[in-house]
């Protein structure tokens, strides 16, 4: 499919920006590198095809290709759409709280011991993206807490609320989505609250109740 559309827009666009899932996450980036790397040699010439490692996952970097293809269909450059992705994964954040850590600790992120006693405790792990992995920020005892605590850590990042979007994400939990929307908007009224549903490649690490917000912090 990926080499379908790029043999596709080879001559009916100018350019075509790709932007992959994290590779560390994923083997789309290195399988789309080397359709492109294909085709080239075909064509015996550079092609029109960039490709984009996120190093990020689903709505992490969803914020910036909407934003991206706004640009594009305003008919803007290659440069502004690129600049303009550049500018807001410098200030994207993604932070998460999960429901259940059996499927943490099946995928390795931390040990049974530790999902047995977070288990019995309510201990809630604090989710975020760093270095283009899911990765661990913290810790609250109970999913309330921690939801407040999220609503904490985004509040104090962001400084210009009238030029920020923000998405409150979640898996299968759309009443915990409702009610951090609702606690989010009793502290701070941003450009733009939505709820998104994450799909099956984020919720197969995390199962079903995770609830986070992913902002772009404007400066």
């Amino acid at each position: 499919m990926i080499e379908a559309q790029f043999e596709k827009n080879l001559n009916t666009f100018e350019h075509q920006i790709y932007v992959c899932i994290s590779s560390k996450g994923s083997g789309t980036y290195n399988v789309a590198s080397m359709i492109k790397n294909e085709i080239e040699d075909r064509l015996g010439r550079p092609s029109n095809i960039t490709i984009i490692d996120s190093m990020s996952f689903s709505v992490g970097y969803g914020i910036a290709v909407r934003e991206m293809s706004r640009l594009a269909y305003e008919g803007a450059g290659y440069d502004t759409v690129m600049e303009a992705y550049r500018r807001i994964m410098d200030s994207m954040n993604v932070y998460m709280v999960v429901d259940d850590l059996k499927h943490l600790q099946r995928g390795g992120r931390i040990n049974p011991s530790v999902a047995f006693v977070g288990g019995m405790l309510g201990i809630k792990p604090l989710l975020t993206i760093k270095d283009g992995i899911i990765d661990s920020y913290g810790k609250e005892r109970g999913k309330r807490r921690a939801m407040e605590k999220l609503i904490d850590i985004s509040v104090e990042n962001i400084k210009k609320p009238d030029e920020t979007n923000v998405w409150i994400v979640h898996t299968d939990a759309l009443s915990d989505a409702e009610t951090m929307k609702s606690m989010f908007l009793e502290r701070i009224k941003p450009k733009e609250v939505l709820i998104i549903e994450f799909g099956a490649c984020i919720g197969s690490h995390t199962g079903r109740g995770l609830v986070g917000i992913v902002f772009n912090a404007a400066e």
